[in-house]
């Protein structure tokens, strides 16, 4: 299990430098990718600040980021851009980055996530994480007849709470499957390990976890094979990446829920261009998501996204 582990964030054809890479981080460079491959149909000029550089290990960094991001979109509007893809860090923090958007007239393409203001941005592309929820917990409650749950979120990020209500919502009426501890976390592998390092030391009595996304599942998974607990609890997570589904192979991780980034940033960019065209665009568009569990695993690309 360590050496399954410690190779989190390296995939079969990379070996990332910095180790542990933040989901977050990955999803955005992929979602950039796609933009900029879209946009060279149209010789247009995307710039792109990959937010990779900006994501510092642990909760207290939050508000740096918040700012740091803020700050990139001021830079990037003084550079003269003439539209903006957000994946918003905080969906209340990134106002004063909407309101100079506003201001200077530069419509907002927000994706992956939300923002709280949704009248101040043109259109949001995000996965259907209540569903992404709901495929979780019936996925559970398929397999259990009854279960005592850990929920590792990150409130934050409404994406996440977004799943949480969808799983909440699909066990409730159903008292043998019980919500013992929820616990906030950052996104993030190495936070949520050390999470569940503290749930562990409390002893609570659990069978099941759900993480927020794939990162938190798995830092989840790490803690717990210090009690080897790894084969009696169920851990389900949300992202449907390469190191989510290597889990599943392995036997570590029950299901994840996959997002497609591949569409997201597509859609997004055919929304922007359909906007500018000056046509109607949706307020709120939603991709699919599918339950990756071992079940189906080998219809999955096991080195890439969805």
């Amino acid at each position: 299990m360590r050496d399954i582990i410690k190779d989190y964030g390296k995939s079969e054809t990379e070996k990332r430098e910095r180790g542990v890479l933040d989901e977050y981080a990955e999803m955005c460079r992929y979602q950039n990718e796609r933009q900029r491959k879209s946009n060279e149909d149209f010789s247009d000029e995307d710039l792109t600040v990959d937010e990779q550089e900006n994501i510092d290990s642990g909760k207290e960094q939050n508000l740096k980021r918040e700012n740091t991001q803020n700050e990139q979109i001021k830079d990037m509007i003084n550079e003269g851009i003439d539209v903006l893809f957000l994946q918003p860090v905080d969906r209340n923090k990134v106002r004063p980055a909407l309101e100079l958007c506003k201001k200077k007239h530069i419509p907002v393409f927000v994706i992956d996530s939300e923002v709280s203001d949704t009248e101040a941005v043109v259109s949001t592309i995000v996965s259907d994480n209540y569903d992404a929820g709901v495929q979780c917990a019936k996925d559970m409650m398929k397999k259990k007849t009854s279960a005592n749950i850990i929920i590792v979120n990150q409130k934050a990020l409404n994406s996440i709470n977004e799943r949480v209500k969808g799983f909440r919502d699909t066990i409730k009426g159903h008292p043998q499957y019980k919500i013992v501890e929820e616990k906030e976390s950052a996104a993030e592998f190495e936070i949520a390990m050390k999470v569940m390092e503290k749930i562990i030391y409390e002893k609570k009595n659990y069978d099941v976890v759900m993480g927020g996304n794939d990162p938190i599942a798995l830092g989840c998974i790490a803690a717990m094979q210090m009690t080897d607990k790894t084969d009696q609890v169920m851990v389900y997570g949300v992202d449907g990446s390469p190191d989510g589904k290597a889990m599943i192979k392995a036997g570590f991780l029950e299901g994840t829920a996959a997002q497609s980034p591949i569409k997201i940033g597509e859609k997004a960019v055919q929304t922007a261009y359909s906007y500018l065209a000056g046509e109607t665009v949706k307020k709120h568009v939603t991709i699919p998501v599918e339950l990756i569990t071992a079940d189906n695993l080998k219809f999955y690309d096991m080195t890439g996204w969805q």
